[in-house]
């Protein structure tokens, strides 16, 4: 019997060139490639995005102190999947979108005088290696044309991420405090004006109630919270939800 040659093995794929790799990125939701030019989203998850409508969201157990909440949409899905791109593999590409969605959540309160950011817990700047919230509420506040308010500071506490409820609502207590020249600051604002707190994510409210008793404390009581995304612990977003054609021109395409 005639021995038969082995088959030839299949070659491989040719690799990315340097140019390609420096101009290729991947989606933050499916990992789909694009040019490094385009949003940090392929048009399908992009659209997917621009399909929520931010509104008014609201939760059966709400912690004391919680101001009436808004949200971008319901952290799950792409929304889920570019948050956790943006805060955890520093996916900054994603700022004008998620800036967007945190801005409706804003409008969706009336609008805003000044955004006061959930200060970043000192645990998660060091395990992320940044502050994630300041650009998302720098975004934000120049969609809506108001300023940003950093009266607040973080107390030495574990980062939250991965806890449970009551866990979060046991380590947020006396988790904040103002800021050296915070009530100066806040004094001077008009009587009228209308304070928001925001953060990325709303799961127990836990955070958000206790960032607002401190802003009380000042005398500034703010008249809602508005967040990103709010998880499927919270109600439905609230039927009569704000559509994007409030906001000035759109950054979905």
């Amino acid at each position: 019997m005639t021995p038969t040659s082995p088959p030839a093995a299949s070659p491989e794929p040719p690799k990315p060139s340097a140019l390609t790799l420096l101009l290729l990125a991947e989606c933050a939701s499916c990992r789909t490639s694009l040019p490094r030019l385009r949003p940090g989203l392929c048009p399908p998850c992009l659209l997917a995005l621009a399909a929520l409508a931010p509104g008014r969201v609201g939760l059966r157990r709400a912690p004391p102190g919680l101001p009436p909440l808004a949200a971008g949409g319901v952290y799950g899905g792409v929304l889920r999947r570019a948050v956790l791109a943006y805060k955890e593999a520093d996916r900054r590409d994603l700022l004008p979108q998620l800036g967007e969605l945190l801005a409706g959540a804003v409008i969706a309160h009336g609008g805003a005088s000044a955004l006061v950011p959930v200060p970043t817990t000192f645990a998660g700047r060091r395990r992320r290696g940044w502050d994630h919230l300041a650009p998302l509420a720098k975004a934000a506040a120049r969609r809506l044309g108001v300023p940003v308010l950093r009266v607040l500071r973080a107390r030495g506490r574990a980062d939250s991420a991965g806890l449970g409820r009551d866990a979060r609502l046991r380590g947020a207590v006396d988790a904040f405090a103002p800021r050296w020249g915070a009530r100066r600051r806040l004094a001077g604002l008009p009587e009228t004006a209308s304070l928001v707190l925001v953060d990325d994510v709303a799961t127990t409210g836990a955070t958000l109630a206790a960032a607002s008793r401190v802003l009380a404390g000042l005398g500034r009581r703010p008249v809602g919270a508005a967040v990103v995304a709010a998880t499927p612990l919270w109600d439905e977003i609230h039927p009569e939800r704000l559509r994007r054609s409030a906001l000035p021109a759109s950054t979905w395409s």
